[in-house]
């Protein structure tokens, strides 16, 4: 089978068209007489809005027989191959699966035949929530009349573009072409690039939080020198020292008690490391146990077909996640967390409540209407030893404290209910707030 590998240029006004180059393969036609487009991953749906086939100059896809894995919107699969490559949704052109793993759109062309050229047409609406995506890591495959893979082609990001055209090559007579399991081999490609692009934003984060301390370092050596404090201005030295050449920064008790202003730099400095080690972190596990389960659920679909050892390759990379430095580092940050501080300067104290005793906020709703002056407040570090009563579900307002920190809102893409225009995305909140704990009474309204 040909393996295609895709790359960019800009077309006619300004398109961007993907397209296909082979090294060491010559040039030439391939037979085939299905043509399909899937995305091998969990819980997507395929959205397309024109599919054409191009044989001797001729689009030989039109009006044929196009069947998908399942049908959403009355989207039906024959929308694709009606000649309008109309990318508007509502405009009644656009094919739309429902949601499952691997979801497949595919034609048949009658009979085995020479295809040139394939252009698929995106779905181009409501570009706010990139409907666009959905097509990232698609997968083209032109099979024979036996079913027989004999050409594919992945496009990892097609992104925003329209039209994806697509040079079909076949290898010369007698050359090898390796022997993997496709869709594995798909899946382990976007898994690494999504990886490798997390990897290299750890470090530039790394980078940039490093390049703000030694700044900081900078400027409090500028003050020790003004201010003739050479044991100070030794230990700024050996500090920017360390961080330049990326050694380990860590406390020094001695240190810390004489030059406080130096550990609440560097406290701050750690503090917003692990912040941002935390947030990858997150993202990794989270990459790897979404690659876990589309790799099992790839496992189990392999076994039922009868593809033993395409299934025991599939096994081999489940087991070996586990091993990935990688993973084994972002397991150990989040075992390790502690809990971050942004680097800034500490703020002086304003006289508020000590955080460890306002755990709880209560206000005192008793007097209704009649407290003319303002509710009384009062904080807690705890649950009251009898618990919440319902004094404080009646005639008080309790409230939470919430500390600074980062999470995922929206709802994840395997949660049962997800919506296909949920999305999840990272939230970090900079301030502490309080919450109430109980739902508010119409009296305490």
């Amino acid at each position: 089978m040909v393996r295609m590998t895709a790359g960019l240029r800009i077309g006619v006004a300004g398109v961007l068209i993907a397209f296909v180059a082979v090294c060491g393969f010559a040039q030439g036609p391939v037979m085939g007489r299905y043509v399909r487009v899937e995305i091998p991953k969990e819980k997507s749906t395929l959205i397309l809005a024109e599919v054409q086939v191009f044989s001797k100059g001729e689009n030989v896809a039109l009006k044929r027989t196009a069947t998908q894995s399942g049908t959403l919107f009355d989207a039906e699969a024959k929308l694709a191959i009606d000649g309008n490559t109309d990318g508007e949704f509502n405009n009644k052109s656009v094919t739309h699966t429902k949601e499952a793993t691997c979801p497949w759109w595919e034609v048949d062309l009658g009979t085995e035949t020479v295809i040139e050229r394939i252009v698929i047409w995106n779905r181009t609406d409501f570009p706010e929530i990139e409907c666009f995506m959905r097509l990232n890591g698609c997968r083209v495959v032109i099979l024979d009349g036996a079913r027989k893979e004999v050409w594919e082609v992945t496009i990892p990001e097609p992104g925003k573009v329209t039209e994806l055209a697509v040079k079909v090559s076949s290898p010369l007579a007698g050359a090898a072409v390796p022997a993997t399991v496709p869709e594995l081999k798909n899946y382990q490609e976007i898994f690494e690039k999504t990886l490798a692009g997390l990897v290299t934003e750890q470090k530039a984060q790394a980078r940039a939080l490093s390049d703000k301390y030694l700044a900081t370092l900078k400027l409090l050596q500028e003050r020790a020198k003004k201010a003739g404090n050479l044991d100070y201005l030794l230990v700024l030295t050996a500090e920017t020292g360390r961080v330049t050449q990326s050694q380990p920064v860590t406390a020094n008790a001695e240190q810390d008690v004489k030059f406080a202003e130096l550990k609440g730099v560097r406290d701050a400095y750690l503090g917003a490391l692990r912040m941002e080690d935390g947030k990858t972190a997150r993202k990794i596990v989270g990459l790897a146990q979404q690659y876990e389960r589309t790799l099992a659920a790839l496992q189990a679909d392999l076994t039922r077909k009868d593809r033993i050892s395409d299934a025991m390759a599939a096994k081999t990379e489940r087991e070996g996640l586990e091993g990935r430095p990688e993973f084994a580092w972002a397991k150990a940050v989040m075992e390790n967390a502690a809990t971050a501080v942004p680097l800034v300067s500490a703020p002086a104290a304003t006289g508020k409540p000590d955080a460890k005793k306002d755990l709880y906020m209560v206000i005192d709703l008793s007097r209704g209407e009649k407290a003319a002056k303002g509710y009384p407040v009062s904080y807690l570090s705890d649950m009251p030893k009898g618990g919440w009563t319902d004094e404080y579900k009646k005639d008080k307002l309790v409230l939470r404290r919430i500390e600074p920190g980062t999470f995922m809102m929206g709802s994840p893409e395997d949660e049962v209910g997800h919506a296909w225009g949920e999305k999840q995305h990272e939230v970090t909140l900079t301030k502490a707030f309080y919450i109430g704990v109980f739902e508010v009474t119409q009296k305490q309204w």
